[in-house]
């Protein structure tokens, strides 16, 4: 083992800090499973899209996990779409989850990247009604309790 130590005087910053919103890379601090765009691994199949990234398990039909960016650069005026539809981007023969496919089971389609966190543009918001981006939740947990938690995480 070689070890050195050396005093090096730092000079401080004449840069003032970059405070602009950004629309940051979803998997910055990595790739929880290790998700890849390979048809091949149907159980952790990495979908990036230009609003979020996640991961998709085909038989389950629902995410593994999903990663997006709390910004402000990510929020404007557009209103929430409610265009539940299936995610045309999943391989050639995997089942497609539809906007019906909840109905009459008691759940919800609930967001994974919250609607409420993509309204920059119209097209940023309808992507959160992907249903690879949903999650079927009890109702009182997606209407109370997980509204309740996003709320406060977007105020951190």
């Amino acid at each position: 083992m070689l070890v050195s130590c050396g005093k090096e005087e730092a000079k401080p910053s004449t840069t003032p800090p970059n405070t602009t919103p950004t629309r940051d890379q979803y998997l910055a601090l990595g790739n929880p499973s290790g998700a890849t765009a390979d048809a091949s691994q149907p159980f952790n199949y990495l979908l990036s899209k230009p609003q979020y990234a996640l991961s998709y398990h085909r038989d389950r039909g629902i995410p593994n996990w999903v990663s997006w960016h709390l910004s402000s650069a990510w929020l404007g005026s557009a209103s929430r779409q409610d265009d539940f539809r299936a995610d045309n981007s999943l391989p050639s023969g995997w089942y497609q989850v539809t906007a019906s496919s909840y109905t009459g089971s008691g759940f919800d389609r609930g967001h994974n990247c919250p609607s409420a966190d993509r309204t920059a543009a119209v097209a940023d918001n309808s992507a959160t009604f992907l249903m690879t981006n949903m999650l079927p939740q009890a109702p009182r947990n997606n209407q109370q309790t997980w509204l309740a938690w996003r709320t406060t995480a977007a105020r951190w």
